[in-house]
């Protein structure tokens, strides 16, 4: 009985650790500048989101923007942000969503 009991315990212990082992990748979002300027493109790639996810993004500041889309079957995305030639100067703040998982990063226009 003590045979079986280590065992289970020990099945149970090994089951445990390779579930902890599983867990994904935090997601993030990478900024191609973070300081920017008006006229400049930015380029704001994601990844750790779920394969297929669909996400929210939104930039938020002096002048924002928003969309919905579909992550690769990685769990990557990259969107491309023109900025206007006047782009106000500021802080901005772009955030990504999916049903599970949330990133945010930030970038000043000067």
């Amino acid at each position: 009985m003590k045979r079986i009991t280590f065992l289970l315990t020990l099945l149970l212990m090994s089951t445990l650790v390779l579930m902890a082992g599983k867990a994904g990748p935090q997601a993030k979002l990478t900024v191609s500048c973070t300081v920017c300027h008006p006229g400049d493109t930015v380029s704001i790639a994601g990844s750790g989101f779920p394969s297929r996810a669909t996400v929210t993004f939104a930039i938020y500041g002096p002048r924002g923007a928003g969309m919905t889309f579909t992550a690769n079957g990685k769990g990557q995305f990259v969107v491309i942000h023109p900025l206007a030639l006047d782009a106000p100067a500021g802080q901005y703040t772009a955030t990504a969503t999916s049903s599970s998982t949330s990133a945010t990063t930030s970038f000043q226009v000067q």
